[in-house]
């Protein structure tokens, strides 16, 4: 669990590095543009910031719920189960074409 915790506190801080880095690319900008349009995307990046905060507490929620941890589990193992499928079938086409290949290399003079 303290890895996890790790990990999206690593998430945490790299995107507030990035809204560090928007606010100084944003800040040069304003300084060229008229007050009210500086307004109007302060207005659209805090929507935005809000918007993501949001999905960031979902995902936090989500990942604390048993059963969605179950379900996602579930998923993986199905994947993991279809992509093990396709690479037995894939393999065995391939061994086959190998075989028959020798085959026919063996027959010619």
């Amino acid at each position: 669990m303290n890895d996890e915790r790790q990990v999206w506190e690593q998430v945490g801080e790299r995107f507030s590095q990035v809204g560090r880095r928007l606010k100084e690319h944003y800040d040069r900008e304003a300084a060229e543009v008229g007050a009210a349009e500086s307004r109007q995307v302060e207005d659209a990046l805090r929507t935005l910031a809000d918007a993501v905060g949001q999905a960031f507490d979902a995902v936090g929620t989500a990942v604390r719920d048993e059963g969605f941890r179950r379900e996602v589990a579930s998923a993986v193992q199905t994947l993991t189960e279809a992509l093990s499928a396709t690479f037995d079938q894939v393999g065995g086409e391939i061994r086959e074409r190998v075989a028959n290949r020798r085959t026919d290399d063996e027959q010619q003079p």
